[in-house]
């Protein structure tokens, strides 16, 4: 805590007027930078029917950097979250809503006839969330290039929505 407050250059009775303790604070950080990694997406979701597998890493791209941008505070989110009830819980509500994000953005490519109808986009969704932000974790976790370790990314995306082995 005292390291947080003179990085801020802040009285600790400031800190205590805007935020509970330092969870309060991840979790507020947290919402605002899972947003704009779920606004990353929408490049994913507006892919039109005919797109490429390098369209869709170009499109999964967006989201490795956005994640990598702020990849020490979606660090610090999911290690509190092993310790801290209140940090978890916000964090599977955030995922869940990312979750949603999904759904929403496939069944829109399903109705466009991009996504198989035959695929399940409401049980995939929850699946590739956490997969895709467990792999940014432990990708970018690294100053190796996340660019490189795209590639399996968008085979298991394209290989599990858009080209699915019957």
């Amino acid at each position: 805590m005292e390291q947080l407050i003179t990085g801020a250059e802040i009285a600790r009775s400031t800190f205590y007027v805007y935020f509970e303790d330092k969870g309060e604070l991840l979790t507020e950080l947290a919402e605002r930078v899972t947003q704009k990694v779920g606004e990353a997406a929408d490049a994913w979701f507006s892919l039109p029917p005919g797109s490429t597998p390098a369209d869709l890493k170009a499109a999964l791209k967006q989201i490795a950097d956005a994640y990598t941008a702020h990849r020490y505070l979606l660090a610090a989110v999911v290690e509190t979250a092993t310790h801290d009830a209140r940090v978890r819980a916000q964090l599977a509500g955030v995922m869940e809503r990312r979750a949603e994000d999904l759904r929403v953005g496939f069944r829109g490519q399903q109705d466009a006839g991009f996504i198989p109808a035959e695929v399940d986009v409401a049980a995939v969704a929850p699946w590739l969330t956490w997969m895709i932000e467990r792999g940014l974790y432990e990708l970018t976790s690294t100053d190796d290039d996340v660019d490189e370790r795209l590639d399996g990314m968008t085979t298991v995306v394209w290989r599990t929505l858009y080209s699915p082995i019957a």
